[in-house]
């Protein structure tokens, strides 16, 4: 029986999500993937993944390729979000695959660059969506796609989770302008891409930002108002400012139809109604177990078969690139005060 050769990552940034996916990547749930080299500036940061989960350990990038480049296929940018354009650009005349982790850069100009840079070489770009695995998520996704709800025509997205003074101190970096954002940039980009994903593109925004619960740069708390093209009405809410733990993650479809509810701390539990023909269906579904990091998991199994198959991604640059442009449009009407207008 011929053997399948494995999928050899190397990971940038040693920090919690560093650590989660050199986890993944050797528990064995991930069969086809190895765990070649880690790097951090921080020397120590790497030292100890490495000594937790293996791989080699670098503080320089491109002394890390230069020792084991050869044998890499994959470079994991799991550093801070202002740091990923950055990184990629530093590394992408090495022609490798990149896996890029939510945000994808910190602006939509940003990221047409990113995807531009890697697609000169022809290499692939791979951005985390790992809600998209959710099962219950996905479950409605195709129940949008067969029109049982019929027309959606409102949508309201929630987040209320908490991220306390201690967590933004951990790390300088975290609620910064530069290298993070806030709330909408960092937790709520998961649900904006979602909104993206279940209605399409909006054709405009308004939003408004506050800051309730932390001492930091940009805002705890969002709320903002989509227009779609068909007529249909998104709401978000966002904020980290809960205490003293998560309390909701949420998603409401109403349609002509029926609804469907996804409720939980995080996507767990499905709540759905339609009408089928003359009669009323209700459909119940809990999914307890999944947590997010099953998410990376599902991802990360589907990079290394694309890789293995010579596939694209089925999560490419410029699907990640939309909930970027819808990021930038909330941003900017925060600052303006004015609905703004989205190019679709």
């Amino acid at each position: 029986m011929k053997s399948i050769r494995k999928i050899c990552f190397a990971i940038i940034g040693c920090g919690h999500i560093g650590k989660k996916y050199a986890d993944i990547l050797t528990n064995g749930s991930v069969p086809y993937a190895k765990l070649l080299g880690v790097c951090d500036s921080i020397k120590e940061k790497a030292d100890n993944i490495s000594n937790q989960f293996g791989g080699s350990s670098f503080s320089n990038m491109h002394q890390m390729m230069k020792e084991i480049g050869e044998k890499i296929d994959v470079v994991c940018i799991l550093t801070e979000s202002g740091y990923h354009a950055k990184n990629l650009f530093e590394l992408v005349s090495y022609k490798k695959d990149f896996l890029v982790e939510k945000p994808l850069g910190m602006n939509q100009i940003e990221c047409f660059r990113m995807i531009e840079e890697v697609e000169k070489k022809g290499n692939r770009l791979f951005v985390v969506k790992q809600n998209r695995y959710n099962p219950l998520v996905k479950s409605v996704k195709e129940t949008l796609e067969n029109k049982v709800l019929g027309e959606i025509f409102l949508a309201s997205f929630r987040l209320r989770c908490c991220r306390s003074q201690e967590y933004y101190d951990e790390a300088a970096w975290r609620g910064t302008k530069k290298l993070d954002g806030g709330v909408l940039s960092n937790q709520a980009i998961h649900y904006i891409d979602l909104l993206q994903w279940y209605m399409g593109m909006p054709n405009s925004v308004y939003a408004e930002g506050f800051l309730f619960g932390s001492e930091i740069e940009m805002e705890d708390t969002a709320v903002a108002i989509f227009h779609f093209p068909s007529g249909a009405i998104g709401t978000l809410e966002a904020t980290t400012a809960v205490r003293p733990k998560n309390l909701e993650g949420s998603i409401d479809l109403l349609g002509s139809k029926g609804s469907a509810l996804i409720r939980g701390e995080s996507l767990n539990y499905l709540e759905m109604r339609y009408l089928d023909g003359n009669k009323y269906v209700d459909v119940y579904d809990g999914n307890k177990q999944f947590i997010y990091k099953n998410g990376h998991v599902d991802y990360l199994n589907e990079v290394t078969q694309v890789i293995l198959k010579n596939e694209k991604p089925k999560i490419d640059g410029y699907m990640a690139i939309k909930s970027i442009q819808i990021l930038d449009a909330l941003y900017k009407s925060i600052r303006t005060k004015q609905r703004i207008q989205l190019c679709i």
